[in-house]
């Protein structure tokens, strides 16, 4: 039992991995840039939380998300804003209870991001 539960935790964190990749990729695609503090900044974070929440739940993104704020060095605003725009991610995608394509997800998020 022990086994299949790491086997599960692993693939699900080797998803968070790919999926900040991914998020990445889309963000400098997009702006240009991987930015801190900006635009660029609030997209990532909102994309790659909707993405992980897309592939797994809310709950599993909310903890790897804010283990990753908690342990991220940076000013105490900054992670409460990236935290902020965590959850904003989360809520994007969870509206519903399909599995949206990535670019329909990709551009809803957006959408969000660009008036924050």
């Amino acid at each position: 039992m022990q086994l299949v539960s790491f086997r599960i935790l692993y693939l699900k964190c080797n998803y968070a991995l790919q999926t900040s990749q991914r998020d990445q990729i889309e963000t400098k695609r997009r702006f240009g840039i991987n930015g801190t503090d900006d635009k660029s900044d609030v997209f990532r974070h909102e994309f790659c939380n909707a993405l992980m929440v897309n592939g797994h739940s809310v709950s599993f993104d909310k903890i790897i998300a804010d283990n990753h704020e908690q342990y991220n060095p940076g000013s105490v605003l900054a992670n409460q804003m990236d935290l902020y725009y965590n959850a904003q991610g989360r809520l994007a995608r969870n509206v519903g209870s399909v599995c949206y394509l990535k670019a329909d997800l990709f551009n809803a998020v957006y959408s969000i991001s660009t008036l924050n």
